[in-house]
């Protein structure tokens, strides 16, 4: 039995899914206040709302953070192909967006500007000016 524990990983989870259809689980709310001054220090963290239903017994939304995920390349990788990949993601978003359940959230803009990690790659920098997300 397992009174409490703390996992950190993108939603939906297998396996917070597969421990809420064997067991009883309360997800609890982490504290707005806490998470705001995380957000401020660490920008690739982000405030987000799991939703009520998500896992089995957890009948409210709750408030809780998470990551912003960076792909990221070496600066060798060239420009071309940076920027093929870069494109391909934005040119059919609509489709990129259904491969996780987790990308549904995903905007262009915040991808582009929000917590990231590592300096932009000059491909896709490319390709953002181009699209207009620059």
């Amino acid at each position: 039995m397992i009174d409490v524990t703390m996992y950190v990983v993108g939603h939906p989870s297998s396996t917070i899914r597969n421990a809420s259809s064997e067991c009883d689980v309360i997800l609890v709310n982490v504290v707005e206040p806490a998470v705001n001054r995380m957000v401020e220090r660490r920008g690739y963290y982000r405030p987000v709302v799991i939703p009520a239903g998500f896992y089995r017994g957890s009948v409210h939304d709750t408030r809780s953070f998470g990551l912003n995920a960076t792909l990221v390349t070496s600066d060798k990788l060239s420009e071309d192909i940076v920027y093929e990949v870069v494109r391909a993601v934005f040119e059919d978003f609509p489709k990129f967006k259904t491969f996780h359940p987790a990308f549904k959230i995903l905007s262009k803009t915040e991808m582009v500007t929000l917590g990231l990690t590592a300096p932009l790659h000059p491909g896709a920098a490319k390709y953002y000016k181009e699209a207009g997300l620059l």
